[in-house]
């Protein structure tokens, strides 16, 4: 089985990164938009405390991706993986193997795309 069946870790660093927070809904006092996020993607604690105002930032440094917000403002991420159509179907085997003893309904027979349409892997 290959590391995504197995739930081993095999980091890779991220390719690409997709920031859709609005920027226009930030209220940053003292220093624009592009400063602030410089300051979250450089990593310093003690230099993002110090960002003033209401906001929800993503700064980009290399391969190391930072989050910053204030309490007031809500950020929802998620992680994608691209792999090869192989590992798909490695996948899908194996979560269909850890499904098959709790199957006694049939609810989760591919061929009805019942439970399988909900699995799947970028």
């Amino acid at each position: 089985m290959n590391d995504i069946a197995n739930n081993t870790p095999n980091p890779q660093p991220l390719a690409r990164v997709v920031n859709l927070l609005d920027p226009s809904r930030n209220v940053i006092y003292g220093m624009t938009h592009e400063q602030a996020t410089e300051i979250v993607a450089a990593g310093e604690p003690e230099a993002v405390r110090k960002i003033d105002g209401h906001f929800a930032l993503v700064g980009v440094n290399g391969t190391n991706v930072r989050l910053a917000r204030t309490i007031g403002k809500l950020m929802r991420y998620f992680i994608a993986k691209r792999v090869p159509p192989t590992d798909t179907a490695a996948f899908a085997e194996h979560v269909a193997s850890a499904i098959r003893p709790y199957n006694t309904a049939g609810l989760c027979n591919p061929e009805r795309h019942n439970m399988y349409s909900f699995t799947g892997a970028l």
